[in-house]
């Protein structure tokens, strides 16, 4: 993950819900970390060294394109898409202390 991806979600998702989003996608980014050069090396072996770097460069092309021509991902929160949570009572259940949960007698 890097710093856009982190301010993406933070300004679009709801704060409560912020940390089960960033530990999925740990999880996610985590678990597919070997598939990529397992997939290199699986090219290499059965396509061979100049198809594989054609390919390659292909895929890096066409998410460039597709980054450049979505205009959400040239300009993030211009069309005012912010988390619309912040600072409502829910996020205040969330930090506040609740009243009515029992507390636990003091131990010696």
């Amino acid at each position: 993950m890097n710093v856009a991806i982190s301010l993406t979600i933070m300004r679009n998702v709801p704060e409560r819900m912020q940390g089960r989003l960033f530990a999925a996608m740990i999880l996610l980014v985590s678990g597919a970390q070997p598939l990529g050069p397992l997939a290199a090396g699986l090219s290499l072996q059965f396509v061979g060294h100049h198809l594989t770097m054609v390919l390659l460069g292909a895929y890096v092309l066409t998410a460039t394109a597709i980054a450049a021509l979505r205009p959400d991902f040239r300009n993030p929160g211009v069309d005012g898409a912010t988390n619309t949570d912040a600072g409502t009572d829910a996020d205040d259940e969330m930090t506040a202390p609740a009243a009515d949960l029992p507390v636990a007698p003091a131990t010696d």
